[in-house]
């Protein structure tokens, strides 16, 4: 496929994933809009009864204060060793290895084309160059992305409040097929990067801190094959206080059926990897963020798609 072409078909994905996460984002701010304003009444409410049956709330709001504080103390000792660390040999080589062993005979080893970045705040898609707008980022042929989500809580967090659409990093791989055939499909990704996960709850309050990464795969030939999806990450704690790597290299075995190509860009197959990174909290005090941007060992990586027929 010549560039234009490509530049051409990948950018018509592109754009209908951005309306669709535009779509999502609009959704979640009219939402938490008016969850927050029912939040702010009830919080209200509920402090008038406590205060009725002589419920010492001006100890309550100290405790609300100590945990901001204990928050920000957390997040000074935990989180610059995550963000500035450094990744091993062992890791790496590793990696090679179980690359060199998938790119076997009649193989072919595919780079990335091109990355659609979305993210509900700017501050999620720092450090990516590419084509930008508002909520993206667009790179050709893209080394390390960067993506990232936090989550700060704040209130009681007893009710209902707006979550936010997932950071996403989607791969676009482009090949031709060249036989009628069920085709086996690598696409290899790596995720370098860490999380953090404080909250306190207590006897009046409803706190959490939620991480999620999760990665997706669907192949597309004249219409969508099928998505395929993995949680890599999946936790949700009321009272938890931890600073962890996250260090994962995933491959999706895909198979599917594809028609050889002409040369028309029709004819061709893409493959979209998409990796999802989400941060949520609920109650002041209370913090999570998922985080492959930070220093320079922290990214998601497309490593290579091997494709190959039976």
């Amino acid at each position: 496929m010549e560039n234009d072409s490509l530049r051409t078909v990948v950018g018509s994905f592109h754009r209908a994933e951005v309306e669709r996460y535009e779509a999502e984002v609009k959704q979640f701010r009219d939402s938490d809009v008016r969850l927050t304003e029912l939040r702010k009444r009830r919080e209200a409410q509920l402090r008038e009864q406590l205060v009725a049956s002589s419920v010492d709330v001006g100890r309550l709001d100290q405790t609300e204060k100590q945990a901001r504080e204990e928050l920000a103390y957390f997040l000074k000792e935990t989180r610059p060793a995550l963000a500035d660390r450094e990744v091993g040999d062992p890791y790496r080589s590793l990696e090679k290895a179980r690359l060199i062993d998938a790119c076997g005979p009649n193989r072919q080893a595919l780079g990335v084309a091109a990355a659609t970045l979305l993210a509900p705040a700017a501050d999620f898609l720092e450090g990516n160059p590419g084509e930008r707008g508002n909520p993206w980022v667009l790179p050709w042929n893209p080394g390390r992305v960067r993506i990232s989500q936090s989550s700060t809580g704040d209130g009681w967090g007893c009710w209902a409040h707006g979550i936010q659409p997932a950071t996403e990093a989607i791969f676009w791989y482009v090949f031709t097929p060249d036989r009628r055939s069920t085709w086996t499909l690598w696409p290899f990704t790596s995720l370098d990067g860490f999380y953090l996960m404080r909250a306190d709850d207590g006897a009046f309050t409803c706190k959490y801190a939620d991480v999620e990464v999760r990665i997706e795969m669907d192949v597309y030939q004249y219409f969508w094959h099928g998505a395929r999806q993995d949680t890599l990450l999946n936790r949700h704690n009321q009272n938890i206080s931890v600073g962890l790597r996250f260090d994962r290299s995933h491959y999706f075995d895909y198979r599917t059926a594809l028609a050889p190509g002409s040369g028309a860009w029709e004819d061709n197959a893409f493959v979209r990897v998409k990796v999802s990174a989400q941060a949520d909290t609920s109650g002041g005090g209370s913090y999570a963020e998922v985080n492959f941007a930070a220093g320079n060992a922290n990214y998601v990586e497309p490593i290579v798609l091997i494709a190959f027929p039976d």
